[in-house]
């Protein structure tokens, strides 16, 4: 007889078996650690990190003049960082300006000046939450089935796009495992109902649901949909009912706004203003930008039905692809899945299937939707488990050469995962050199700046000694070269050795002929990271150097030192 995926819970099985598990569980986690620290160190910051910043220090005043009794912010700026939720940027913010104290010479730690110390010790901060975040997951887990629980989470940290984001992105990561957090306890709740048990969930269901709310506002509707997608299979079970679910919700909504308003300091003056203006910034606030789509500038007021499906499909490995394939045929075989897996399948399900007829305004390719990604990993775990517990297929074998894979396509990447492209897109049509200053090609790479660090040092290490790459055409002399770090600035400018012989010029800045830029590969519609095109300048320029990895043994570009001439 075929073992069933029940009788591999912890709790029945040998407990040599429950310690193997443990100590893979563990090991696994402290690689990803020292790993991810690694790579934190390496790289720099990115294009947002500096308005967090500033965003979380004016939060900062807010809290210190509370505490004093003076409730006068008027001669304070406002900051758009303020209504997308401080619980895990205000900490890092605390946490990085605590930490630099300690730090006299920023050059002892690789670093030019405290800012790029500053930038590590937050990056370090979100490392340690995502950290402890994924213990308390692989436990809840854990609890249901030991074997689930470690695939489940390896497959997760062998997503590049979620792995990598993992390393800087402070707004879209706490986001995606507070919702999944929030998910995994409300389904221990739909799953008690169903067995017609007590449940005294409501105030830890409250206390998640304020938490996911403090990191982005509008989760208020994936909440809602998760919730909903709950009292159907409830009422489908005709376990629903309507007066105890009303009861239950009600204190876990009232709840999680008392968590919300004591989470957020800009709200402790004026709550329902707060509200107002996150509702407006969340919701209704519109990007004009485009994003670059498998060839296609897709302007974000302009929605296309099709954009998060495209992403998704080009952007997650082969392995999810596979494991869509494996779910059809164990459906036309008529294996049932339990309900961990049915709500999360639909509930990416109806999330692709609004976006696709409301079509928001979004950019930046799946940044702002990596909350899909451990949904989509309980999907991909379960069908897997699924299929070689029909299969009668041992663990091992099967799930070997599925982790040497996703090691190999992105190894070559170093901390940048999170420019990852699976096999359905053409490497050689990623990046393509041209005369456009960011680069030309299907599809961005390098958007957020992360790769700033390491080419800084490559200008640390030419320009200081006055010299320009062979390639370059230009008669460079010392204290003659007008260097144009062109938008995000930042994220190079912050590791540059000020006592570099060159001349500083500002975005928009064309009072010389001659300019040396410096460009991330995310290709612009009508636009361009130096406003040349913005400000009608006829512009030629030549690649000296670029910044690439490997993406399964293809150079892919992420950055761009080109000579300019206007």
């Amino acid at each position: 007889m075929k073992k069933s995926l029940k009788n591999l819970n912890p709790f029945n099985t040998p407990l040599s078996k429950r310690k193997a598990i443990n100590i893979l569980i563990y090991s696994s986690l402290l690689i990803f650690f020292i790993n991810q620290l690694s790579y934190i160190h390496t790289a720099g910051t990115t294009y947002d990190a500096d308005g967090l910043r500033f965003g979380a220090n004016i939060v900062a005043q807010k809290i210190q003049r509370i505490l004093s009794l003076n409730a006068d912010f008027s001669d304070l700026p406002v900051s758009d960082v303020e209504f997308y939720g401080m619980f895990v940027i205000l900490p890092a913010y605390i946490f990085s300006h605590f930490l630099k104290q300690f730090v006299n010479d920023p050059s002892n730690l690789g670093f030019e000046n405290v800012d790029g110390v500053i930038y590590f010790f937050m990056n370090v901060y979100l490392t340690v939450y995502v950290v402890i975040c994924l213990l308390y997951i692989i436990r809840k887990l854990n609890n249901r089935n030991s074997s689930f629980s470690i695939i489940f989470m390896l497959i997760l940290l062998l997503t590049p796009s979620f792995s990598g984001h993992s390393q800087f992105n402070i707004k879209d990561i706490p986001f995606a495992f507070q919702l999944f957090l929030f998910a995994l306890l409300l389904i221990e709740y739909l799953e008690l109902k169903i067995k017609d048990k007590i449940v005294n969930l409501n105030l830890k269901l409250g206390f998640l649901m304020g938490l996911v709310l403090a990191v982005r506002f509008n989760a208020l509707f994936f909440i809602s949909l998760l919730i909903c997608i709950v009292l159907t299979f409830l009422k489908l079970k005709n376990k629903l009912d309507f007066k105890s679910a009303l009861k239950d919700f009600s204190t876990v909504y009232i709840f999680a706004f008392f968590i919300l308003y004591l989470l957020t300091p800009s709200a402790w003056v004026a709550p329902i203003e707060w509200i107002q203006d996150a509702i407006y910034q969340q919701f209704f606030l519109e990007w004009s930008g485009s994003t670059l789509t498998n060839g296609e500038f897709i302007v974000a007021t302009e929605m296309k039905w099709y954009y998060l499906f495209t992403w998704f499909f080009h952007k997650l490995p082969l392995t999810f692809h596979l494991s869509v394939l494996i779910f059809i045929y164990l459906k036309y075989k008529k294996i049932k899945f339990d309900l961990l897996f049915d709500v999360a399948s639909l509930f990416v399900l109806f999330v692709f299937i609004i976006f696709s007829i409301a079509r928001p305004s979004v950019y930046d390719g799946l940044r702002q939707f990596l909350f899909l990604i451990p949904f989509l990993t309980i999907f991909s775990t379960g069908v897997f488990l699924k299929f070689i517990e029909y299969k009668n297929i041992s663990l091992l074998i099967f799930f070997m050469p599925i982790f040497t894979y996703l090691l190999f396509t992105q190894y070559g990447l170093g901390p940048y995962k999170y420019v990852y492209f699976n096999e359905l897109v053409d490497t050689n049509e990623i990046s393509v050199d041209c005369n456009n200053v960011d680069g030309c090609g299907n599809w961005p790479t390098d958007y957020w700046g992360y790769s700033g660090k390491e080419v800084a040092e490559f200008l640390n290490e030419n320009l200081l000694a006055g010299e320009i790459p062979k390639k370059s055409t230009f008669a460079w002399k010392n204290n003659s070269t007008s260097l144009l770090i062109c938008r995000p600035s930042m994220t190079s400018y912050t590791y540059l050795n000020k006592d570099l012989n060159y001349n500083s010029l500002n975005v928009g800045d064309f009072s010389r002929t001659e300019i040396l830029t410096l460009t991330y590969h995310r290709p612009r519609f009508k636009d361009d990271s130096c406003k040349f095109l913005v400000n009608n300048i006829d512009y030629q320029c030549k690649t000296i150097y670029t910044f690439t990895k490997n993406l399964r043994f293809n150079e892919i570009v992420l950055a761009h030192i080109k000579e300019c001439r206007v």
